[in-house]
């Protein structure tokens, strides 16, 4: 399984950022305690990580408002020793 940042973006206007929220209570509990939006410092765009199988997967649990927009990003950790090997790889 993989995990991938997901990012979406609203209209700056209040009845936008309520929209916004309200689909994420209707996608269900988990989603909602797990998204955060920048709204309160007028940054209107939500994250979630998300652990799926395929970018196709997550698309199915963005809510459908934002599914054309979102961006979706496989991303990883990485060890001491991985970074090690990337220097040794890359230099």
């Amino acid at each position: 399984m993989a995990t991938f940042l997901v990012e979406t973006t609203h209209d700056p206007s209040p009845n936008a950022c309520m929209r916004s929220l309200d689909a994420a209570v209707a996608q269900g509990s988990h989603f909602l305690t797990n998204v955060q939006w920048g709204c309160d410092d007028d940054v209107h765009k939500t994250w979630i990580f998300i652990e799926a199988d395929s970018k196709s997967e997550v698309q199915t649990m963005i809510p459908p408002m934002d599914r054309t927009d979102s961006i979706i990003v496989s991303v990883r950790k990485f060890t001491a020793e991985e970074a090690r090997q990337m220097h040794t790889k890359h230099d």
